[in-house]
């Protein structure tokens, strides 16, 4: 080993001129040319097989051993030491001459930014229509097919034979006959919407408080506890399936993107229990003598692994796989408790198209077309925790996107809740101060996530550590330590679970519009002419009004049951006092009715209506089963 490091001391004193680089850029989704800055500090290759090549490889003087290895797919990232920053080029060219390394990668730097995202030879190419000669086309432009991502959108992951050749491949297939882009399958930094600072259902707080500021669960629940036939998928970190709290009846096959299989259990360590943690809030079983209750309860549960959180990366590729899985093997709700930073997208110059048309093909073609519902947290601000106005290319701000941002226990906005225009909703999560309620949800089994032994772990530099804090039990399975707008997005995603389970027949942009506009107008802020406001969105959820106003449906003629004044088709449900779930689509107040005899008692006539003394005989009434009467056929006594 020691002279293998010696004869690499020897080597880069004899490095000659810099070799001019082909050009470090790509034409993006719009036809427009970008160039992409190298980082400096930087050094991607991946390494050669055998122990004794990647030991060497790992302690070569040129890089800092305290800032240690990236690894992310085949790549191993380096820092380099600052004698030998801007050259890692050259280092590259020599490893690999040496034997230690089978290729390099490229490391590119984000303007303004400390984050640097990668390539390794992977290239993205999407054709206007499916193309019998792909294969033929891709290899004139130097690319090999690697498999088809998606065949009905015709999106092929193809690779070149290193980085460079991959950047010149994709500037060489965007100009081929019927393309639509063709772009370097980047590697950029997922971040995590969680915040981690530091028989369960009477902790739920977000399902029911004295105070009122919550979503108001169990209303919905006297409707329906969640239909098995409404998917939600969570791509996250993964999904322990196993846990106690999923009913494996309700476990719809899920995928690991990393790993390429049907398995998305998450590796060992606290944070990779995040996506755990999401699908509980959504899915988690109810009367079940175990833990708490999810928002949907009855609902189906898929886990769509796509990263691993703490090398925090992954491919384009990776990204349009993940959304595009849960599309195409049914999903209804897709909930993202993550996002891509503005940043990256500015300053790394990275072309976010892959996802755009993942997101875009599953509230357009899911479902077989009536359109899947997609949701991402808005965001947990800046480096100090302090909100930030979502970025203009974030997925968060996509119009087919819903983001949810978060509030407290006291139907305020938490101090870290990124907003902007497109905010659509905000629902529940822990506060921002210390000793504010968190959210109460199931974590990966045993000693594999945040509660270990009845304390909480935090993810710290050096691994995880214990806090302190105490967990709800000692089995490890779940933690009441849940925050962040990563907490808020499941809960807005099972509050849309339940809406389709009320109304199955609804169309994506229909389930959406109900949870918008049934959202409480909570926070003591003023919203605008439609409803909206930047930091509040729609509104905090509210369950029980949303799937009430969901079984009805749109448009109802004059006389029917009514929850929201979308349920009629003259827009006006009249209710009787402004808390009640049901009234009836108004526009007469029964001076007339559909017989023509006149009635006077001002009440709203139903379709099977008689007058009697001048008052209507089918007044709303309560049946025995708690749902008003809408006409005479009603049995009071049977409801």
């Amino acid at each position: 080993m020691k002279k293998a490091m010696l004869m690499w001391g020897m080597a880069m004193l004899l490095l000659g001129p810099a070799v001019a680089r082909a050009a470090l850029s790509y034409t993006d989704s719009h036809g427009v040319e970008r160039v992409l800055l190298p980082s400096p500090a930087h050094l991607a290759v991946v390494p050669a097989a055998g122990v004794q090549a990647r030991q060497e490889l790992a302690l070569q003087p040129a890089f800092d051993f305290e800032a240690g290895i990236l690894e992310h797919g085949d790549l191993w990232v380096f820092k380099l030491r600052p004698q030998y920053q801007g050259r890692g080029e050259e280092i590259g060219r020599r490893l690999v001459a040496a034997g230690l390394a089978e290729r390099a990668g490229l490391v590119f730097a984000v303007r303004g930014s400390e984050a640097f995202y990668l390539l390794d030879r992977g290239v993205l190419v999407r054709f206007a229509a499916a193309s019998a000669d792909a294969a033929g086309l891709l290899a004139s432009a130097g690319l090999e097919i690697e498999r088809i991502l998606d065949r009905r959108q015709a999106v092929y992951l193809c690779r070149a034979g290193d980085a460079e050749a991959a950047l010149a491949a994709a500037r060489l297939a965007a100009r081929l006959p019927g393309v639509e882009w063709a772009l370097p399958d980047f590697a950029v930094p997922i971040t995590l919407y969680y915040t981690p600072n530091d028989p369960y259902y009477g902790e739920q707080w977000h399902h029911q408080q004295s105070n009122g500021h919550h979503i108001h669960s169990q209303e919905a629940w006297d409707v329906t506890f969640g239909d098995g036939q409404v998917i939600v998928a969570v791509v996250d970190t993964g999904l322990d399936e196993g846990h106690p709290d999923f009913d494996p009846a309700r476990i719809v096959t899920g995928y690991d993107v990393p790993g390429g299989d049907n398995d998305p259990t998450p590796p060992a360590d606290s944070m990779n229990a995040h996506g755990t943690c999401c699908s509980g809030e959504i899915a988690a079983s109810m009367n079940n003598s175990e833990g708490g209750a999810g928002v949907c309860p009855s609902c189906s549960l898929m886990g769509v692994r796509m990263m691993d959180a703490y090398t925090t990366y992954t491919e384009l590729a990776q990204g349009y796989q993940a959304i595009n899985y849960a599309t195409s093997n049914g999903a209804w709700v897709i909930s993202n408790s993550w996002g891509i930073t503005q940043d990256i997208i500015d300053g790394g110059q990275v072309d976010m198209a892959p996802f755009y048309t993942a997101v875009q093909n599953a509230v357009n073609n899911g479902r077989g077309g009536l359109g899947a519902v997609v949701l991402f947290a808005s965001g947990n601000g800046d480096s100090s925790g302090n909100a930030v106005a979502i970025g203009p290319g974030e997925l968060a701000n996509m119009a087919e996107v819903m983001a949810v941002g978060g509030t407290d226990d006291n139907d305020i906005v938490v101090s870290y809740s990124n907003y902007g225009p497109n905010l659509s909703v905000v629902a529940p999560t822990g506060g921002s101060g210390s000793g504010d309620p968190q959210i109460l949800t199931t974590d990966t089994i045993g000693s594999r996530g945040f509660s270990r032994n009845g304390t909480f772990w935090a993810p710290g530099f050096w691994g995880d550590y214990d806090t302190g804090m105490p967990e709800p039990d000692n089995t490890g399975n779940y933690t009441r330590y849940f925050n962040g707008t990563s907490a808020a997005c499941p809960i807005a995603a099972g509050v849309v679970a339940l809406v389709f389970s009320a109304n199955p027949t609804l169309t994506g942009a229909e389930a959406r519009c109900i949870v918008e506009q049934t959202a409480d107008k909570v926070g003591g802020v003023s919203y605008d002419g439609n409803g909206h406001n930047n930091y509040y969105g729609y509104g905090r959820v509210n369950a029980g009004r949303a799937v009430r106003a969901a079984e009805l449906g749109f448009d109802n003629p004059l006389g029917s049951l009514c929850a929201e004044d979308f349920n009629c088709a003259n827009d006006d449900c009249q209710k009787d006092q402004a808390g009640d779930f049901y009234g009836y689509c108004g526009g007469q107040d029964c001076s007339t009715l559909p017989d023509g005899t006149p009635c006077d008692d001002g009440d709203p006539c139903t379709e099977n209506d008689t007058c009697s003394g001048g008052s209507c005989s089918g007044t709303p009434r309560d049946c025995s089963d708690g749902n008003p009467c809408t006409d005479d056929a009603c049995d009071p006594g049977s409801g």
